[in-house]
């Protein structure tokens, strides 16, 4: 014993210089005799990473014997260090061989005589060994002598018994609550006990006690319980001179409390306390702290800030918010950057009533002005809020972006190590990348080579410690050319000359680079793969080159993030739009390399309960990792907290997924042979341990399903896939008559819009449980119903009729009992689901509800929340067209509802347009006379082109009726029409089947009057032109 005790004093002194010591002890000399192997095996049970296993596999004589030395050691082992490590030890042997009464009775005897003891002992159990803790009669034991090591004042004692309580936390019976609930209590003077006696990282790592307590399976905070405690952990975190991994624990617990107990902090009305507690923490931090520091408490406070905008409702937080950034917009520098880092993370929460309320405008110009401070802190912050606004507030940046882009690129253009102070190049590029998804095609083609000369220039600064600029400026190049699709042509060579110079020579020569530069040619190759899918055709005559290159580094390399970026180039280029033969002759390789892919376990490890990461023993195992391995595996019955994956594999098993969708849609056909072989392995990966490649995965399955019923008519996969992926049914839904899942899927809507699955998302303990949200829906809330909705709608595309008969029934009284909640969120949403719902439908779907609906829908055209507003004038139009003669009876009463002279908001008077288009189309021939005029005086559209669709429709009746009015118009309102295409988005389906039917319309008036054709085409640029024929191609 006297040797093992040698060894664990060399395996954690400062110079580590166990290695040494434990050869020579451990590998007996000139091969040794039986007793030296049974020595050195016992050694190698004791010092290997999985001894709680192999210890399993000695005789009961030697298990007994090592089970004796290690109790004498734990009551006479004077060093502390090494009587930690026994203690982890013995915690390890008790993982799978729990039946050890000898050392219960230490920690017993330890926790009443040496207490800092007995709660290590108490602490490394509960964490290596749950299973012991989980029989409820040990774990109240357990729980008994944790009371009793927090009644000691001692740092040390208090310290270990709040780690044994908040491992206990996690395994906690029922019927042990009660005491874990006074524990709870007492554990807030143990946390400040630790505090005050300068125990810093003690006392963080104690208040981990509380976050635990509210993922404990057992409920032990009611609201009241979570307001204590979050008043007390709000003056933690408020306090400015308190410990900084004290406060910032203090804000995690208050951040995690938000995000899984957000009914109890509304019910509490705990909003505006918690945001007002973060905006001195923003202000209080020094000029040279960085913004993306990790674990300050700045950082936590704007995490704290981002979950109260997702899980709030934003009108909670949005006029707190921009009541302090109004005020500090006006205050020094430190203010402004809080006021802008404040403003930046809330914005996708918050996102819509920021748009809604026309705070754009004095949000970019508040952000331009920042950008031109001397401040490279509030510069930083600046840069950063631009992004985020561009990337949560879509479409509404796009008339700010030119002038904004114009500001950062010139900021760009000052001395690089001037930017490296608050990350503002890598912020300005992010900001740049956001910027481009939001231009429209005019924007982004005249900005086009200004763009790209930046990119180049950042790119030939190379990479540094401070900044990875040409990487950063490599991945922003790539947004650009996505975003430039349809009109990259002309600069594709100067691309791929920007992209030549960062491309990997070949596999040899990337094993000689460093990981930085691996990044590098990784994203240049990501980037000229996407250069390749935007170009389309025209890249055809470089594609033999690039898919060379790119075959030999997936062969070869063994790099995966080199290999995964070749693999995705491989993918697009043999996708190409009729790609030469030539090219695809690489298919079944390319396949084959996906399926290695799929099928790779590369990266992918194993985490254990109880497995110890502290970093000392993980030394110790390696210092003896050499050892020779004489004992065979014992058993693995081990319990698997998690399973961990290396960030490169994961990114290669998603572009496989995502090179296969691609390939799936392109070429269904060359890569038919290996379709079911690839299904069965996605198939596969949709149980995988990672939650994102199982969406993947499921999205491949579904479009593989379809590739496959594409080419051979066969829907079997693909309805197979559509039941395994429910959530990813996206457009291909169509392509199938599964109607066994309409139930299924109508009662999923009808949770959502009754709050029922906002309620299994909770956390909430049985006093509370069932309660319903009365107040204004959170973000994420409102992204629910909107699923639901889509949901909804993608079903209807499938069988109108078994929606009708089936759904309605539990639709209509949950849309009604969402119309009825003062939440003004939740009417417009349910009002546009039933609206979207009965459009879909179609024909006479709505004549039996009309009645009932139609006056709720008329009451509401009056509310002046626009929402409401803007969603019942639409639901009008919709049930009047879809109720047959009844709704016709009903358009002169309809009518007078709308409202007619609508001028505030120009998409409700879009809207209203649309509503009367809806209701003269469903009409008899004299309605659409008597109301023709008062129709066509509303045209142009100027806000929602998408309404061009039903008014084209009732145009084209007009005209078949000899309507002379509209005649006279005719050239004129095409003309508007085509003009609204570089508005339409054809990846939005509202907007593609817009396009569609310009398309159509034009088509007829190119026959029926050619000579107004000529003039339209030639008085309308080309991109429209370009746009409806690509769009209608790709429908044909």
């Amino acid at each position: 014993m006297d040797k093992l005790r040698e060894i664990l004093v060399d395996l954690l002194n400062p110079e580590k210089a166990a290695a040494a010591t434990a050869r020579m002890n451990f590998r007996p000399p000139n091969g040794g005799c039986s007793s030296a192997k049974r020595y050195r095996t016992k050694g190698k049970t004791v010092f290997t990473p999985d001894y709680h296993v192999q210890f399993s596999t000695l005789r009961q004589e030697e298990q007994n014997a090592i089970r004796d030395h290690i109790l004498q050691s734990l009551t006479t082992e004077e060093n502390a260090s090494v009587w930690s490590a026994v203690a982890e030890i013995s915690a390890g042997i008790l993982r799978k061989n729990n039946e050890w009464p000898a050392f219960f009775m230490i920690v017993q005897q330890a926790c009443e005589n040496q207490p800092a003891k007995g709660a290590e002992l108490l602490a490394r159990m509960s964490t290596s060994a749950p299973a012991v803790v989980r029989e409820k009669t040990t774990q109240a034991k357990c729980l008994e002598l944790i009371g009793a090591c927090l009644n000691h004042s001692e740092p040390a004692s208090l310290h270990q018994g709040l780690r044994a309580f908040s491992s206990i936390l996690t395994e906690l019976d029922e019927s042990n609550q009660n005491a874990a609930k006074s524990l709870l209590q007492r554990s807030v003077g143990a946390v400040q006990s630790i505090a005050e006696s300068g125990e810093g990282d003690w006392a963080a790592e104690g208040f981990e006690v509380f976050q635990s307590a509210l993922d404990c399976p057992i409920s032990l905070l009611n609201a009241d319980a979570l307001k204590d405690l979050s008043t007390w952990a709000a003056q933690v975190f408020g306090t400015a001179d308190a410990d900084a991994g004290l406060r910032c624990c203090a804000g995690n617990f208050l951040t995690q409390a938000v995000s899984s107990k957000s009914k109890f902090v509304k019910k509490k009305k705990m909003t505006q306390d918690l945001m007002h507690l973060c905006f001195p923490i923003l202000m209080e931090d020094e000029e040279d702290e960085d913004d993306d520091e990790e674990d300050t408490p700045r950082s936590i406070a704007l995490q704290l800030l981002d979950t109260i905008s997702i899980k709030l409702p934003n009108t909670e937080v949005l006029g707190v918010i921009m009541e302090f950034a109004t005020r500090a917009s006006q205050g020094q520098a430190h203010q402004k950057r809080a006021a802008l880092s404040a403003l930046a993370v809330i914005c996708e929460g918050c996102a819509s009533p920021l748009i809604e309320g026309g705070h754009v405008e004095p949000l970019v110009t508040f952000a331009g002005d920042s950008l031109q401070s001397d401040n490279p802190a509030l510069r930083g912050a600046a840069l950063y809020a631009l992004g985020q606004f561009a990337e949560q507030m879509v479409g509404a940046m796009t008339e700010f972006a030119p002038r904004v882009l114009q500001l950062v690129t010139g900021l760009l253009e000052s001395c690089p190590d001037d930017l490296m102070k608050h990350s503002q190049l890598e912020k300005g590029l992010y900001c740049i990348e956001q910027l481009a998804e939001t231009l429209d095609e005019d924007q982004i083609e005249n900005l086009l080579p200004s763009l790209m000369s930046s990119m180049h220039r950042f790119m030939q600064m190379g990479n540094t410690d401070k900044c990875q600029v040409a990487t950063l400026a490599v991945s922003a190049l790539g947004v650009i050319i996505a975003c430039a699709e349809n009109v990259i042509g002309p600069h594709l060579n100067n691309c791929i000359s920007m992209l030549q110079a960062l491309l990997p020579k070949s596999a040899a020569a990337t094993a000689e680079e460093t990981p930085e530069n691996i990044m590098l040619q990784a994203s240049a190759l990501d980037t000229l793969a996407t250069l390749a899918s935007a170009a389309g055709e025209s890249f055809v005559p470089m594609a033999a080159d690039s898919l060379s290159l790119a075959g030999q580094l997936v062969s070869a390399e063994t790099d995966p993030d080199i290999r995964r970026a070749a693999l995705n180039l491989s993918c697009s280029v043999v996708s190409l739009p009729n790609s030469p033969p030539q090219l695809l002759e690489a298919v079944p390789r390319i396949l084959e390399c996906l399926m290695e892919t799929l099928k790779s376990t590369e990266g992918i490890g194993v985490k254990m309960i109880g497995d110890d990461e502290n970093e000392i023993g993980s030394s110790a195992f390696d210092a003896v990792e050499d050892i020779d391995d004489d004992i065979e595996d014992g058993d693995d019955g081990e319990e698997i907290e998690h399973f961990t994956i290396e960030n490169s594999y994961m990114e290669e098993k998603h572009t496989a997924l995502s090179s296969i969708i691609r390939m799936a849609q392109k070429i269904p056909q060359h890569i038919a042979p290996s379709s079911s072989e690839l299904y069965q392995e996605c198939k596969s990966l949709t149980d995988f341990v990672n939650e994102d490649v199982r969406k993947f995965a499921c999205a491949a399955l579904i479009h593989l399903g379809h590739a496959m019923f594409k080419v051979t008519g066969n829907e079997t996969a693909l309805v197979e896939a559509i039941t395994k992926g429910i959530d990813t049914i996206g457009t291909f839904l169509i392509h199938t008559r599964n109607l066994s899942k309409l139930h299924e899927f109508s009662s999923t809507v009808r949770m959502a819009m009754m709050g029922e699955l906002i309620c299994m998302m909770d956390d909430d303990d049985d006093e509370d449980s069932g309660v319903k949200l009365e107040e204004e829906a959170s973000e994420i809330e409102r992204e629910i119903l909107d699923g639901a909705g889509e949901l909804l709608v993608a079903v209807a595309a499938v069988d109108p009729q078994g929606v009708i008969t089936e759904g309605l029934a539990d639709i209509l009284p949950a849309a009604a009992a969402l119309m009825k909640k003062p939440d003004s969120g939740s009417k417009a949403c349910a009002i546009g689901i039933l609206g979207d719902m009965f459009d879909t439908l179609g024909s006479n779907c709505a004549e039996g509800f009309v009645k009932q609906l139609l006056p709720v829908f008329m009451r509401f055209t009056s509310s002046e929340d626009d929402n409401i507003r803007n969603n019942s004038v639409y639901g009008v139009g919709v049930l009047i067209a879809n109720s047959g003669e009844t709704g016709i009876k009903m358009i002169p009463d309809a009518l007078k509802s709308l409202p007619l002279n609508e001028s505030k908001n120009l998409q409700v008077r879009d809207n209203v347009t649309g509503a009367i288009a809806r209701m003269l189309y469903a009409g008899h021939a004299e309605t659409r006379a008597a109301y023709s005029s008062q129709f066509l005086a509303r045209l142009p559209l100027t806000e929602d082109h998408t309404e061009w669709r039903m008014t084209l429709e009732v145009i084209e009746k007009l005209l078949t009726e000899g309507n002379q009015e509209v005649l006279g118009r005719l050239q004129e309102l095409a003309g508007h029409c085509l003009n609204s295409v570089n508005n339409l988005n054809p990846d939005i389906t509202a907007d593609k089947k817009t396009i569609l039917k310009i398309g159509q319309f034009m088509s007829q008036l190119s026959n029926a009057d050619p000579n107004m054709f000529a003039e339209l085409k030639k008085s309308s640029p080309e991109k429209v032109w370009n746009k409806i024929v690509k769009v209608n191609t790709k429908a044909n």
